[in-house]
Order: C-alpha cells, then sequence, then structure tokens
C-alpha cells in the first residue's frame, strides 16, 4: 500500500470529508457537493487521488467506498473523532491535569463529540454557573467526573435524580469524603435511587480499568 495514504486521507479536509459522508452510503454527485458545500472543480481532483488508491469506486455516477475505503475509515474513525476532541481546544487540554481520569474514561474521549467547554468564572464563584445548571438540568443521562467539591453538588444532583434522570458520578477520594462529611443525609438518599449511581476513583489503580469503586 501506498505509504503516503494516512497523508492522502488526514491532510486534506475535501478528502476526509468526502470519504466520512460515503461512510453514510453510496452518493451521487449533486448530493455530495449539496452536503460538503465545495465547487465541483476544487472536489473533482482530490475525489481523483482516493480513486487512484483504491478507496472509492465511481459507477453509473454513483460514488461509494471500496472494500479497503470501509474497512480504513471504520477503523480511522475512533482517530479521527480523538482529534477532532483535542484540536477544537488545544490550549485547554493542554493546561489541565489528566491523570486522575480512570485510563479506561480517557481511552473514550472520542465520545465526547461536538462538546463545548463552560467555564466558569468569577461572578459565580458561590453558586454554580447558570450555564452548566441549564444543559445539565436538560439532559436524561448525565455522566459526570469531578474532583472538586462544590456545596451545591449534593441537593443539585439529588434534584436531578428524583426527577428521573440517570446520573453516574465520578468523584475524587476527597471529594467523597466531604460529601460523606457534611452531606450524608442526600447522600444516603441519592444512593437509595436505582437511577444514581457513585463511583470513586482509587488513586492506588489510577491506570486499572477496575480503579473505580462502585457505591
Amino acid at each position: 500500500m501506498n505509504p503516503n495514504l494516512l497523508d492522502l486521507i488526514l491532510f486534506s479536509e475535501k478528502r476526509k470529508a468526502f470519504l466520512l459522508l460515503l461512510k453514510e452510503g453510496p452518493k451521487n454527485t449533486q448530493e455530495i457537493l449539496d452536503r460538503l458545500q465545495v465547487p465541483r472543480t476544487a472536489l473533482l481532483p482530490q475525489i481523483k487521488k482516493l480513486k487512484e488508491q483504491n478507496l472509492v469506486i465511481h459507477e453509473d455516477g454513483i460514488y461509494r467506498l471500496s472494500l479497503v475505503g470501509e474497512i480504513i475509515i471504520e477503523k480511522m474513525q475512533p482517530l479521527l473523532d480523538t482529534l477532532e476532541v483535542f484540536e477544537k481546544n488545544e490550549e485547554f487540554w493542554a493546561d489541565r491535569k489528566l491523570s486522575p481520569i480512570p485510563l479506561h474514561l480517557m481511552k473514550r474521549i472520542s465520545e465526547l463529540g461536538d462538546y463545548r467547554l463552560i467555564e466558569p468564572d468569577l461572578s459565580h464563584t458561590f453558586d454554580l454557573n447558570p450555564e452548566f445548571v441549564k444543559h445539565t438540568s436538560n439532559s436524561n443521562n448525565i455522566l459526570m467526573f469531578f474532583s472538586y467539591f462544590h456545596p451545591q453538588f449534593p441537593s443539585f444532583f439529588l434534584n436531578l435524580a428524583r426527577k428521573g434522570t440517570e446520573i453516574s458520578l465520578v468523584q475524587s477520594e476527597s471529594v467523597y469524603l466531604r460529601f460523606l462529611e457534611d452531606f450524608r443525609k442526600e447522600g444516603e438518599e441519592y444512593l437509595k435511587m436505582e437511577n444514581a449511581s457513585l463511583f470513586i476513583l482509587d488513586k492506588k489503580r489510577s491506570g486499572d480499568p477496575g480503579s473505580c469503586r462502585v457505591f
């Protein structure tokens, strides 16, 4: 196989977008142009390169992935999704200490998809960020890891659980101990609910997929 095949796919947004579009299924020329919003003259040379590498087949006016193309794009999708997560906010990820997050969760970071950062500001030092509250409150399923404690967290997540929201919380041990010390009543009610679960990160086994103790 051509050693430049990886470059061919990754180093052109037009080629990458075209291949990902065909992953949905065969498309005719007009469908492709409408979806990708690019001029025909700009796209055709890129398609030609993909056809030359046997990634794309063109028959009767329809473009589709070859078997080789299907296999490669399917295997590359997790990589592309992971790159998109980190590239979207490079400075944010570079400035964060990620080691406390369990390795098996970090390996699933591509599942964040088209996320948006909500960063706290000084005007909400003592309150939960309104935008965070809004989006979380409208969610049917919440999966959250946090390593800091906020005194409004216990009642906030308990109220969501009471409404039937599916909630899984992963806490550092220090956060859990604070939770246990000052909000035992809320914690006991939370843990009795079938739609609520709590995991405590075990620092001694932080690289182990089983490093979260379940409560």
